[in-house]
């Protein structure tokens, strides 16, 4: 077994679904895109930050790309007192995902005798571009990474080390003449030439600070996230029952910060804070 495979071989063994390895390179491809981006509120507006590696972590030969898998729930009517975020991991991604990139990461520097370091989503480089170029998908009109063996939904995590590993084969697929997601988004943010206006996006909208009139009207079933996109994408496999995902009104709204911050402070939504998802109830009661 050489030492990719025993790379692999590992990374399954601690849970992961998926594992491709690409050469760093800086992302010059996404220049021009970031240079016409409407920043959302929370990202950095330092296009170097999105695009180059070397902002991160000098020296870097290689990404080894990881992909965990997560249900997505079946549409489930909810009661006049309920509200849901969308399908997500329970505990937060973020947290799962840093404790076994940080056993990988171990096992790959020990390995490969090198040095590296973990990433999951914050540090700000485009780890949807890291996944192509470790051939984990092809990008989908959605714009997420579409695996052949895992659909969209999935969460990205990485390593750069300094060793070079050979790269994987890139995924180049495509969604055909299919518009299953651009029919279904519903702010029109999805503009179907594999583009997406993500100032526009539910999800964004979800957890924006400031919040227009029109925008608050677009509010619907979910008060964090949105995942139908995913859903219908012929891609995915609709399978999880969505209960963990579900709450009541009435125990959200006579919450106090402190006590939202001890309930949620390991589910992905809390870290907007509990007065946006508050406001977001609101507008879901106000919207129906």
């Amino acid at each position: 077994m050489n030492n990719k495979e025993k790379i692999i071989d590992y990374s399954l063994s601690l849970g992961f679904h998926q594992i491709g390895f690409g050469k760093v390179v800086k992302f010059e491809n996404l220049k021009k895109i970031y240079e016409k981006r409407i920043f959302l509120e929370f990202e950095n507006p330092n296009i170097e930050k999105h695009i180059n590696p070397e902002e991160h972590f000098i020296d870097g030969k290689t990404f080894i790309t990881v992909a965990l898998s997560y249900d997505l729930d079946k549409k489930i009517k909810l009661d006049e007192n309920q509200v849901k975020v969308a399908s997500s991991m329970n505990p937060d991604y973020h947290i799962v995902m840093r404790e076994k990139l940080n056993q990988l990461l171990l096992f790959t520097c020990e390995l490969l005798k090198c040095n590296g370091k973990t990433f999951v989503d914050t540090e700000g480089l485009n780890d949807r571009e890291v996944a192509f170029t470790s051939g984990i998908g092809f990008y989908g009109k959605s714009s997420h990474i579409i695996s052949p063996y895992l659909g969209s939904n999935f969460n990205i995590g990485y390593l750069i080390v300094d060793k070079s590993l050979e790269a994987s084969i890139l995924i180049n697929n495509d969604c055909k003449d299919c518009n299953i997601c651009v029919d279904a988004c519903p702010t029109g943010a999805i503009l179907g030439d594999y583009r997406v206006e993500a100032h526009k996006c539910l999800s964004y909208l979800t957890q924006k600070k400031h919040i227009s009139y029109n925008e608050s009207a677009m509010i619907r079933d979910t008060v964090y996230g949105c995942d139908i996109c995913q859903r219908v994408c012929p891609y995915n496999h609709v399978a999880g029952n969505g209960s963990e995902n579900i709450f009541k009104i009435d125990d959200m709204l006579k919450l106090s910060n402190k006590k939202f911050k001890e309930m949620f402070r390991e589910r992905d939504f809390s870290w907007r804070g509990y007065s946006i998802i508050k406001r977001n109830i609101q507008l879901n009661i106000k919207n129906r």
